[in-house]
C-alpha cells in the first residue's frame, strides 16, 4: 500500500498532509482558527509516524475531542495528550471563551502500489482529496452537528414532503436544537462554506436575499442529494431531549 494522507477542513479551508508533514492549528498555528484571545496561539498538531497519523494537544488548557463520523466512539485529549487517528472520517472539537469550533478530519487510503502502472488520476495528481470526498458535494463528510442542523432546515420536508418549503426562524431552530444563535450562525455558515466550495451554487454573499435563500438552497441540495433522510428525523427526538 502506498502511504496514506491526511486531509483537514476548516469552514472551508482544506489542507492535504502527506507523511512527513506537521500541521498545526490554533490562534496562529499553521492553520488560523479564530483570534479569539482565549483560544492558545497553537492548541493541537496533526503528524505522522510509523504509517499512523497522529493528534497532539499541545496547548495548557483546553481539552481536544476526537469523534468518529459514523458512530458514538470518541476521544477526550487533555493538554499535552497525544492520539492515534483510527477513525477513517472525524471531527476534532474543542471550546474556546464561550465559542465552539470543529475541524473534519478524513484519512486518505492511498493505492495499492501494483496499480502503479496505470496512467494517474487528475485529481490525485493534483494533490486533491480522493474521489470520494471532492467529487460530489453530497458524498462530502459532515460531522455529527452539521448533520443534524440540515436535518433541523428540512424537518417539514422530511415529514411531508408534500409541505410547503416555509422555514423556521434561525432562532427557532437554534432553540429547538438547544444552540445559541452564535453556534448555530457559526455552523450554518460552515455548512454553506463546505458545500459552496464543491459547486453548490447560491450559498455565498451578504445580502438579506441571500442569508434568507441560501437556507432553502441548503434544503433543497440535502433533500435531492440524498444526503439526509426522514431515517434521520431520529437525531432531532435524541438532540431535543438530551
Amino acid at each position: 500500500m502506498s502511504a496514506n494522507q491526511l486531509a483537514v477542513e476548516f469552514l472551508g479551508d482544506q489542507r492535504l498532509m502527506s507523511p512527513g508533514e506537521e500541521l498545526t492549528f490554533g490562534r496562529a498555528a499553521d492553520l488560523v482558527i479564530d483570534e479569539n484571545r482565549y483560544l492558545h496561539r497553537i492548541l493541537g498538531r496533526f503528524s505522522e509516524s510509523n504509517g499512523w497519523w497522529w493528534l497532539a494537544n499541545v496547548g495548557s488548557s483546553i481539552p481536544i475531542t476526537l469523534s468518529d463520523a459514523r458512530s458514538p466512539s470518541f476521544t477526550r485529549l487533555a493538554p499535552g495528550a497525544t492520539t492515534v487517528i483510527s477513525f477513517d472520517s472525524a471531527s476534532v472539537s474543542f471550546d474556546a471563551g464561550g465559542a465552539t469550533y470543529e475541524l473534519l478530519i478524513d484519512v486518505v487510503r492511498g493505492e495499492p502500489d501494483d496499480d502503479a502502472d496505470e496512467p494517474a488520476d487528475d485529481d490525485a495528481a493534483a494533490g486533491e482529496w480522493s474521489a470520494e470526498v471532492t467529487t460530489t458535494a453530497s458524498s462530502l463528510p459532515l460531522s455529527a452537528e452539521q448533520r443534524l442542523l440540515l436535518v433541523a432546515l428540512a424537518e417539514a420536508q422530511l415529514r411531508d414532503p408534500s409541505a410547503v418549503l416555509d422555514l423556521p426562524t434561525n432562532r427557532q431552530i437554534a432553540s429547538s436544537l438547544h444552540w445559541t444563535i452564535t453556534k448555530y450562525n457559526r455552523k450554518l455558515d460552515g455548512l454553506c462554506v463546505k458545500f459552496a466550495a464543491h459547486g453548490v451554487g447560491g450559498l455565498r454573499g451578504s445580502t438579506d436575499a441571500l442569508a434568507r435563500d441560501r437556507r432553502l438552497r441548503l434544503v433543497d441540495h440535502a433533500l435531492h442529494s440524498g444526503i439526509v433522510t426522514p431515517a434521520d428525523l431520529l437525531l432531532l427526538e435524541e438532540a431535543r431531549s438530551s
